[in-house]
């Protein structure tokens, strides 16, 4: 392949013309590592230097489902400051303006696909890394088709997924290939068939945690057959991933006045990603929301190291996993995560008091030591759903899965959450499976491509 098709196929777009910032990111990233020949790989190191991009493979992952989720609020004053973006995604209205959480992964994607589609020419070189390599672009390729399915597509549903519109799967770098809109069965088994591809590749603990491992790669099938409402099988991913890595910070040795309170990389985390800095969640202006607050009892250490006090008595989120103290989220996979799907997937098969030890392993790091921790315990499955869900989201905020959550449990009768916003004296809600549960493709790919555009 000739430098110039690379740097074409590295910097244009998928479905449609990129945004120029985009563009200028990758071009500038080309640019830096000419000397490196990134430009034109010509070996395995050029490869493995593509998989250490971490400005673009691990920190461009959307943030909007977190913007329209339920673990905040901002004052009328805030939201009206807000870009037209985050306002409309906010009050979960239509828009198709702005393409960033979509183009974001279609370009990790792409940069996977590069990857995929040289490999095979210098295998010779090294067989291992070589497999290594092919491992971790197709563990990249799985992350970002998923997490687009979690905002482009419509929940898992066994009944209709081979007909309900998935995501366009991208398993080529030629831009002229134009895209089409797979069934959701079809796009959920691509996503997974990569991760499955990559597992015997990868090493069994990360070389660098921003880079894939097989650890993270049953963390990612444990997601996303949480997602899917699989949950023997996300059990035994979440229990695979933790075979491997099972390591948790015990609180009761984090500084809970630092504003920053971990550090990136910490010792919970599997596989470090995040997303870019929405301004509607930054410290001064996104309240954590006060019933999720007031259900942190004053031993539970997550109160007073996840939160911040602010001026007018509200609570700001400090406790991210990316070691920053912008409104980047951390979306990686982390083991405390996993403890929490496994005790779930325990819950719904009926194993109440495995479910209950996972839990209770995960609240004695997050307990003050001063006051002894009470074991929870649930008389059936019922109530042992109900304690793990309430933990999962007081663990789990502000790490871009409550969105997906908010879609899975929404389709279980007793589950049903109905969000509201009040802006101006005026309520905004959001029903439980509704269509703005599934976002707007931007409309200059639409325009591009001629796919079907959402609800």
């Amino acid at each position: 392949m000739s430098k110039s098709s690379i740097l074409k196929n590295i910097t244009i777009g998928l479905f449609s013309v990129i945004a120029l910032s985009i563009q200028y990111s990758c071009e500038k990233f080309l640019d830096e590592k000419s000397d490196k020949k990134i430009a034109t790989p010509s070996s395995l190191e050029d490869l493995s230097l593509m998989l250490d991009n971490y400005s673009m493979l691990n920190v461009r992952n959307p943030s909007v489902g977190e913007i329209s989720s339920d673990n905040f609020y901002v004052t009328d004053n805030d939201l009206q400051s807000a870009n037209e973006r985050e306002r409309s995604y906010y009050l979960w209205e239509k828009y198709d303006l702005t393409a960033g959480d979509w183009n974001g992964p279609y370009n990790n994607i792409l940069h996977a696909n590069v990857i995929l589609e040289n490999v095979e020419k210098f295998k010779n070189e090294n067989i291992v890394l070589a497999s290594t390599i092919r491992g971790k672009a197709l563990f990249l390729r799985a992350f970002n088709h998923y997490s687009l399915s979690q905002l482009y597509a419509p929940p898992f549903d066994q009944n209709n997924a081979d007909s309900d519109l998935g995501i366009p799967i991208r398993t080529t770098s030629d831009h002229d290939v134009k895209p089409f809109r797979a069934s959701n069965l079809e796009s959920y088994n691509a996503i997974i068939n990569d991760v499955l591809g990559a597992l015997p590749l990868l090493p069994s603990s990360p070389d660098q945690k921003h880079h894939a491992s097989k650890p993270a790669a049953f963390g990612l099938l444990a997601r996303i057959y949480l997602s899917m409402g699989f949950y023997d099988k996300a059990g035994v991913y979440a229990d695979s991933c933790l075979q491997f890595y099972s390591t948790l910070i015990d609180y009761n040795t984090i500084n809970a006045n630092a504003s920053i309170p971990f550090p990136q990389r910490n010792e919970e985390v599997i596989y470090e990603a995040r997303t870019s800095s929405p301004s509607l969640l930054t410290r001064a202006r996104a309240k954590v929301d006060t019933v999720l607050l007031s259900q942190y009892d004053d031993y539970d250490l997550r109160k007073s190291i996840f939160f911040l006090s602010n001026a007018n008595g509200s609570k700001a989120f400090k406790g991210s996993y990316t070691g920053l103290s912008t409104s980047s989220m951390f979306v990686g996979i982390a083991t405390d995560e996993m403890y929490l799907i496994r005790a779930e997937c325990f819950a719904r098969n009926g194993k109440i008091l495995e479910a209950m030890a996972d839990l209770n392993h995960l609240m004695l790091n997050r307990w003050n030591n001063d006051n002894p921790f009470v074991p929870f315990t649930a008389s059936g499955q019922v109530e042992a759903l109900e304690i793990i869900l309430t933990e999962r989201r007081k663990e789990l905020l502000f790490r871009g899965l409550r969105w997906s959550d908010l879609r899975r449990l929404n389709m279980e009768d007793a589950a049903r959450i109905t969000l509201t916003r009040i802006i101006n004296n005026e309520e905004y809600k959001l029903l439980p499976n509704s269509s703005r549960y599934v976002l707007q493709i931007p409309r200059e790919s639409i325009e591009f491509s001629g796919i079907e555009q959402n609800p």
